[in-house]
């Protein structure tokens, strides 16, 4: 039986490159180190911190994906791993029905409230294009990957 990880981080994790590639990235931060500094200061303290150390990284959901993404890459040497970073994960286009979605969070949650009419005004630029994909396609990316992982003959250090 093969094994196989796939890890679902997000297209923002390494929000100061131009341009992701499926390649590995250096995290902002060690995350042996930050466990550490986790696990020893006192909630206050903590929060003083987590401002200071976050780097480029705009929320504490960036900078733990950021993180993690340099866990996946350093125990890739044992296990056959992979990485997914959609970007904005939508309602479904086709499966297992159309427009499905089990949450209201981040956009999502702006467009019900425009479409049932009680966002009327939003800011927007003319020229950012969205950034989003269907939850559906996600799932089915995670699959294939995880099916492909499962078959390719594993070599030391194989991440994608």
């Amino acid at each position: 039986m093969s094994k196989a990880l796939v890890y679902v981080s997000t297209a923002f994790a390494h929000i100061n490159e131009p341009l992701i590639e499926e390649k590995p990235y250096v995290p902002i931060a060690n995350w042996q180190e930050m466990i550490d500094i986790a696990e020893k200061l006192d909630e206050h303290t903590l929060n003083i911190f987590t401002a200071k150390c976050l780097g480029y990284a705009p929320n504490t959901y960036i900078f733990s994906k950021n993180l993690s993404e340099g866990i996946i890459h350093d125990y890739s040497s044992s296990l056959p791993c992979a990485i997914i970073r959609p970007s904005i994960v939508t309602p479904a286009l086709k499966e297992p029905i159309p427009g499905w979605l089990d949450n209201i969070y981040g956009p999502i949650g702006l467009f019900i409230g425009g479409g049932k009419g009680l966002i009327r005004v939003a800011c927007c630029t003319k020229s950012v294009n969205q950034n989003a994909v269907p939850v559906d396609i996600v799932i089915k990316a995670i699959l294939v990957t995880a099916w492909k992982l499962g078959l390719t003959k594993y070599a030391k250090k194989q991440i994608y």
